[in-house]
């Protein structure tokens, strides 16, 4: 049974109720905005109650209507997959006599050499075997490893390929992947040359791309000669005896290359240069820049021990990774007029123990 106080209560909160409801259907009719086809928004009625000034018992608020997605097109995007469809990875092996590598299946061109191959003289591609696309190479947001392919197999002085292999194939001791070996290969590309390789060295004149490192480290070789291919990152770095890299006009007379002094250049943005590829074994204690340089590439000094000496121009933009890496000898290297660059990658210089002064950008 309910008290009469608490009965007069309810009774009193009923008709605050119905005064309230009638109070506001009154306002939006003055107002304007009670359209009675239309119900009004609940932000509305909470915003009046809040004008209003009185003390009035909070109502209910509706909740919103879900209030559907905006529709887009949203760019996915396409997964790296090396292998070409219908083949398989593969892996490499050894003879009994440790002298030769033998490859079968498609293998990361790092993983050509590892503990067992100290003492290899020879690598055999079967007639199954391919070389994955590297990662990095389609992707510059990652992070590329520069070094030799076969950095665990130094004493490699031959390369064959099976007969019938529609991949790959050998010449002068270069190894070359066909074009059209994958989805991501549009023309021949020499992968790498063999460590042993010594004297002077001619790309053949088909190759159109020179893997990234794909002449690292061939400390025998004394010159390089190749077609106005596309190179990527390294492919000619820490070559000990190579006096001279010449880019062979024949095969294209248009090319961005060229050769002065036996360095390699490239021209950017029609009135500058670039700095492609210092022979590491070139004598020279002093080098200088032409004016005109805007960039130089990774790896580009990387190995040159008789360097002492380098002079950049005040146009110069950026200094790549490990430019001046391993340059034992290096004592400084400076800008003209002192000017700071905008882009000196920090590990430029690395391993230069002799290095006293060198130039570093503002975010140094």
């Amino acid at each position: 049974m309910i008290p009469a106080r608490q009965k007069i209560t309810m009774k009193t909160k009923h008709l605050k109720r119905r005064y309230l409801t009638a109070s506001l259907l009154l306002l939006f009719l003055l107002t304007g905005c009670g359209n009675t086809s239309d119900k009004p928004p609940a932000s509305e009625i909470a915003g009046n109650e809040k004008a209003s000034g009185k003390d009035m018992e909070p109502t209910a608020t509706p909740e919103p209507a879900e209030t559907p997605e905006p529709t887009m097109e949203i760019g996915i995007e396409e997964k790296f997959d090396p292998l070409p469809p219908g083949q398989k990875y593969g892996k490499i092996s050894v003879s009994r006599d440790r002298k030769t590598i033998y490859v079968h299946g498609w293998v990361d061109p790092y993983d050509l050499s590892d503990r067992r191959t100290k003492k290899a003289e020879k690598i055999v591609f079967c007639e199954d075997a391919g070389i994955l696309t590297e990662e990095s190479v389609l992707d510059s947001s990652i992070d590329p490893w520069y070094g030799s392919r076969l950095q665990d197999a130094p004493l490699v002085k031959e390369v064959v390929v099976e007969k019938g292999n529609p991949f790959l194939y050998a010449k002068d001791g270069m190894l070359i992947k066909r074009k059209g070996a994958d989805q991501y290969t549009d023309g021949d590309q020499l992968v790498f040359c063999v460590p042993r390789k010594k004297g002077s060295v001619r790309v053949p004149e088909n190759v159109e791309y020179i893997g990234r490192c794909a002449f690292f480290g061939c400390s025998g070789i004394t010159s390089v000669r190749f077609p106005a291919s596309f190179l990527y990152n390294a492919c000619f770095a820490n070559m000990k005896s190579c006096k001279s890299i010449q880019v062979d006009k024949k095969s294209n007379k248009d090319t961005l290359f060229y050769t002065k002094d036996g360095v390699l250049y490239r021209r950017e943005f029609l009135e500058y240069t670039r700095v492609v590829a210092y022979p590491a074994g070139k004598t020279d204690r002093v080098y200088k820049a032409p004016d005109n340089t805007w960039g130089i590439s990774p790896c580009a000094f990387l190995g040159a021990d008789h360097l002492r000496e380098v002079y950049l121009p005040s146009r110069l933009k950026e200094i790549k990774e490990y430019t001046f890496s391993d340059c034992k000898n290096l004592r400084k290297v400076v800008v003209k007029n002192k000017k700071k660059i905008s882009n000196v990658e920090e590990n430029a210089f690395d391993n230069c123990p002799n290095l006293k002064e060198h130039v570093k950008d503002k975010d140094w």
